[in-house]
């Protein structure tokens, strides 16, 4: 059944032009666990930012990083290397950060990642230790590069389209909260209230067409959030 309604999206997705179609083929690659599938995506990361300083702030994960098109004028005048690929999975990115994060010194990072791995997965449960264990691998590899680095992980977002995953994705924030709470170098910045209507549901104007990725508003909301952080160090 999982499956089905997977392919659906896909389907429903791709028939609403480029920007839908993008996120589709995102969401097919996201199902796979071979990280290779992403190559041209880094290899294009790559080339969009080969002459970025280091000491910078490294934006990294799944597609709501990618989709963020106004990430450098939010944040302005704090610089910014927006390394986001839609469907990312916490391997992929994994897989992929020396040549995502530390090719680039950053003095600190975001990561975003986490919502794939439950979407895709026959049981999201199983995915709550595979995001704990990944992102906390992470955060040390960074650390290991450079001890004074700043992490921050933005915490998985409630959706509209995973709303049934939910719980799957509280015990995911909170075993990252837990991660981050141990060191002083990694903070976890939560998200719920801030998308969460009064009824305690997803705020549908906060999110696009799909139910799953966010709208200019719910970007505006998380550039509210995060940008303060970014400042104080």
């Amino acid at each position: 059944m999982k499956k089905i309604v997977f392919l659906f999206v896909l389907a429903l997705l791709s028939s609403v032009g480029v920007i839908g179609y993008s996120i589709a083929t995102g969401m097919q690659k996201a199902a796979s666990d071979d990280p290779r599938v992403w190559e041209d995506d880094i290899a294009a990361l790559e080339s969009s930012w080969a002459d970025a300083p280091t000491g910078g702030i490294v934006f990294v994960g799944s597609s709501s990083i990618r989709l963020w098109h106004t990430l450098e004028a939010d944040m302005a005048p704090l610089p910014v290397i927006q390394q986001g690929f839609g469907g990312a999975r916490v391997n992929d990115v994994a897989h992929y950060l020396e040549r995502l994060v530390l090719a680039y010194e950053p003095a600190s990072v975001v990561i975003f990642i986490g919502t794939n791995d439950i979407n895709v997965s026959d049981n999201p449960a199983s995915a709550v230790p595979i995001i704990s264990s990944t992102v906390e691998n992470i955060v040390d590899r960074i650390l290991l590069q450079d001890a004074n680095t700043q992490i921050y992980y933005i915490a998985i977002t409630p959706t509209i389209m995973s709303w049934d995953k939910w719980t799957e994705v509280q015990a995911a924030n909170a075993a990252v909260r837990a991660m981050c709470q141990i060191g002083s170098r990694c903070e976890f910045i939560a998200t719920a209230d801030l998308f969460l209507d009064a009824a305690g549901e997803p705020n549908k104007k906060l999110y696009q067409f799909d139910g799953l990725h966010l709208s200019t508003e719910g970007y505006e909301l998380w550039t509210r959030r995060i940008k303060p952080l970014l400042e104080m160090r």
